[in-house]
């Protein structure tokens, strides 16, 4: 199996997101087993020194000049030998079972295998905000199955070899969304993901309200140009007239898809309602406010 583990200027995450797969090859795999470990990085920070220091069996690749996610899925992925082929960004960190449990699913016949998303703290209401609208599709309470590829849990991808062949490289022009654009292309060969909930990708959420604001609005605009990309036509004024019953849907949605998937933290859910409320709210107005300044430009 090969990891790819990437990411933009992670300096302060890279080193635990590479030792997190490390330390599960060492505990998991038996001696037969083998398993590469790729680091993309892009941005000319110290990431690639650190895990180099820190993991000298770890092949480092890396750019001065950034390279959006697919170019640095695609680096990764042209380093790799391995049948499988699997990717974490470098903000992330595999939790206990993860490596095994996607090898499992894959020996299973399964050639495209989906994870669950977990918050790794702080363990505060407005970081589970920030988890749950972001990732309620992918909570660990979801079932092991089959997921079509436009579900929005079949995300946190490892490939079979084959497959990756198949579907062809990343697009390295999207800031957001290769990984929907390579789902789309699963899509149309007619090849379904298996959702692995043992999979478990741990994500650290906001560190306080003011992150999980800023955090959302950021994410509400990056929605909005991937959306311009596809062609979404914007009126001016039914942006802002359709802000509160979009949002109000949107809250409607993200807590109703938690609550569904989020057996045994629903109450955490309850807690954090609130906080979910306001990162949604500030989520499409950074999404309405993208839209008004690309119809202006």
């Amino acid at each position: 199996m090969s990891v790819v583990v990437f990411g933009y200027r992670n300096e302060s995450t890279a080193v635990a997101a590479v030792a997190s797969v490390r330390e599960q090859a060492a505990a998991d795999l038996a001696g037969s087993e083998a398993m590469e470990i790729i680091f993309v990085t892009s941005g000319g920070d110290s990431s690639a020194a650190l895990v180099r220091a820190h993991a000298t069996d770890v092949t480092v690749i890396e750019s001065p000049t950034r390279w959006l996610p697919g170019a640095a899925r695609n680096a990764g992925v042209a380093a790799t030998t391995g049948p499988v082929v699997a990717f974490l960004e470098a903000d992330c960190e595999a939790e206990p079972g993860w490596l095994a449990s996607r090898l499992e699913a894959h020996r299973g016949g399964h050639p495209v295998v989906a994870s669950a998303m977990t918050c790794s703290g702080p363990s505060r209401p407005w970081s589970w905000a920030g988890h749950y609208t972001v990732f309620r599709a992918r909570l660990p309470g979801q079932p092991a199955g089959p997921l079509a590829p436009d579900d929005p849990a079949a995300h946190g991808l490892s490939f079979a070899r084959d497959v990756l062949d198949r579907i062809g490289p990343f697009d390295e022009t999207l800031r957001i969304g290769e990984d929907t654009d390579t789902l789309q292309r699963l899509r149309d060969l007619g090849i379904d993901v298996w959702f692995e909930p043992q999979a478990r990708t741990g994500h650290r959420g906001p560190r306080s309200t003011r992150e999980l604001l800023a955090d959302a609005y950021h994410r509400g605009r990056r929605s909005a140009d991937y959306a311009r990309l596809g062609g979404e036509r914007v009126d001016p004024v039914l942006a802002v007239v359709r802000f509160v019953p979009r949002w109000l849907r949107e809250l409607y949605g993200t807590v109703v898809s938690a609550w569904r998937r989020g057996r045994g933290e629903r109450w955490r859910i309850v807690v954090a309602l609130p906080w979910i409320a306001i990162a949604t709210a500030a989520r499409r107005a950074g999404y309405t406010a993208e839209q008004l300044r690309t119809r202006d430009d």
